[in-house]
C-alpha cells in the first residue's frame, strides 16, 4: 500500500511503503481449491466478505496514528493478504424456503445437508469431548492371506476375515473422509497380498485407540472405542452443536476447507470476483469506518480514500502569510510533497536545512485540522483543489463505493 517515509507501523497490519499500487497478495487456499467440473448448477447464494474485528481495529488505529489518507481499495487488499483477516457471509437469494444452511457452532463450518455436518462434527470435534488414549495388546491370532488398504490415504484397514474389519473401515471413513458417502468410500478400498503389509497391520492393530470422556466419573470414565464415543456425542451433544438458517457467517479459512462441491464452488467463484474488485469488502469497510468515526471522501477521479481527519477547506484570506503561501502552492500544485514545497516556495533552500523545516512547520497544524490532506504516499493536497488528488468533498456519510 502506498505510504510516506513516516508511514504507520507495517508489521501488524500490512501497510507497505513507497508503492503506488498494493502488492498482489500470495495466493490463498480459496484460490487454490478449484471446484470440480461436476459441481453442478450454481447455488442461489449470495457470498460476500467481511473484515474481522481484530484486524480492522488494528488498521483503524494505524490510520488514526498516521494522520494520512489511504485508498479504500488498498486497505481492502490488506484483508486478502491474510486468510485470518476476513469472514465470509453466505445467504440464500430467491431460493425455495426449504433450503437451509446448517452450521457447526464450534468452528463455523457450513453444509447444505445436516447429515454431512454431523459427519464433520464426529470427524473434527470428537476430541473436544474425549481424550484419546492408546493401549498395546497382543498380536491378532489367525491366518491372514491379504489385507485391505485405503487407496486415498494408504491406511491399512485389515484382513476382510478379521472381526475388526468393519469397525476399522467405518472409523477411517468417519475420521478422514466424512464428506464422502460410505458406499463411495468403500469403492476406494483395495485388497493387497503382501506379507510385509500384513505384518505391519498386525503391529498396528495391537495398538488400540480408545476414548475417555472428559470430566466423566465412575463407569462413564471408562475408555471406549471410537464407535461408542461417536454414539454418545450424537445422542448428547450434536443437536446443540448445529444451528440452521437462511444465512451464515464463517471464517475464510474454514470456508477454504469445505469439501461440499456446490458450496466450495460458490466460495471460489465469489473469491475470484472479489480479488478482481473487492466490492463487498469495500462496502463493509466503508460502513465500519463510518461507525468508528473515520471519514471517507472521493477525489476528482472518483477514488475513495479513508482518513481519521475530516478534510476542511480553509479560507486563505483569513490566515497569516506563511500558511497562505503553502495553501496557494498546493492549490496550484496538488499532489506535491514536502521537498516540492521547499523547491517551489524557497528554491534557494536545501530541502533538509533548518530554514526549510521552519518553512514547513505549519504543515503539522494544517494536516491535524484537515486543512491539508496528506496521502499515504506523501502527496499533499488542499481540500477544494482541482486535481486527481483533490479532496472534493468529505463526509462520514459519503456514498458507499
Amino acid at each position: 500500500m502506498p505510504g510516506g517515509r513516516q508511514a504507520v507501523d507495517r508489521s501488524s497490519a500490512g501497510f507497505r511503503g513507497d508503492e503506488r499500487r498494493p502488492r498482489r497478495p500470495r495466493e490463498r487456499p480459496l484460490r487454490e481449491n478449484r471446484p470440480p467440473e461436476d459441481a453442478g448448477e450454481p447455488l442461489p447464494l449470495r457470498v460476500s466478505f467481511l473484515p474481522r474485528q481484530k484486524v480492522l481495529s488494528a488498521i483503524i488505529r494505524q490510520i488514526a496514528v498516521s494522520r494520512k489518507a489511504y485508498q479504500l481499495m488498498e486497505v481492502a487488499a490488506l484483508f486478502f493478504a491474510n486468510e485470518d483477516a476476513c469472514d465470509i457471509r453466505v445467504e440464500f437469494q430467491q431460493a425455495p424456503p426449504e433450503l437451509r444452511l446448517y452450521q457447526c457452532n464450534i468452528c463455523g463450518a457450513v453444509s447444505m445437508e445436516q447429515d454431512l455436518l454431523v459427519r464433520h462434527i464426529l470427524a473434527s470435534h470428537l476430541e473436544d469431548y474425549f481424550e484419546r488414549q492408546e493401549i498395546v495388546g497382543d498380536l491378532p491370532a489367525g491366518s491372514f492371506a491379504c489385507v485391505a488398504r485405503c487407496r486415498l490415504s494408504g491406511a491399512l484397514i485389515g484382513p476382510p476375515n478379521h472381526h475388526s474389519y468393519s469397525e476399522a473401515l467405518r472409523e477411517i471413513h468417519a475420521s478422514r473422509f466424512p464428506d464422502m458417502s460410505f458406499e463411495e468410500y468403500s469403492r476406494r478400498v483395495e485388497i493387497v497380498r503382501d506379507p510385509a503389509l500384513i505384518e505391519q497391520w498386525k503391529e498396528q492393530v495391537r495398538r488400540q485407540i480408545l476414548f475417555k470422556r472428559k470430566g466423566a466419573e465412575g463407569d462413564d470414565a471408562n475408555p471406549v472405542k471410537r464407535a461408542a464415543a461417536e454414539t454418545w456425542l450424537i445422542r448428547n451433544k450434536v443437536r446443540s452443536l448445529i444451528s440452521n438458517g437462511r444465512r451464515a457467517v464463517l471464517p475464510r479459512k474454514v470456508a477454504a476447507a469445505i469439501k461440499e462441491r456446490s458450496l466450495l464452488r460458490a466460495f471460489v467463484d465469489a473469491w475470484r470476483r472479489e480479488k478482481q474488485f473487492p466490492a463487498s469488502l469495500m462496502f463493509a469497510l466503508h460502513g465500519a469506518f463510518r461507525s468508528r468515526h473515520l471519514f471517507t471522501f472521493k477525489t476528482g477521479q472518483g477514488v475513495t480514500f479513508v482518513t481519521a481527519i475530516e478534510p476542511a477547506p480553509l479560507n486563505a484570506a483569513c490566515v497569516v502569510e506563511d500558511i497562505r503561501e503553502i495553501l496557494a502552492y498546493l492549490r496550484d500544485h496538488p499532489g506535491a510533497r514536502r521537498p516540492d514545497l521547499v523547491r517551489g516556495l524557497r528554491p534557494e533552500l536545501a530541502p533538509d536545512s533548518l530554514d526549510a523545516a521552519k518553512l514547513l512547520s505549519p504543515l503539522g497544524w494544517l494536516i491535524e485540522k484537515g486543512h491539508i490532506v496528506e496521502f499515504s504516499d506523501g502527496a499533499l493536497a488542499a481540500p477544494g483543489a482541482t486535481h486527481q488528488r483533490q479532496a472534493c468533498f468529505s463526509t462520514a456519510n459519503a456514498t458507499a463505493p
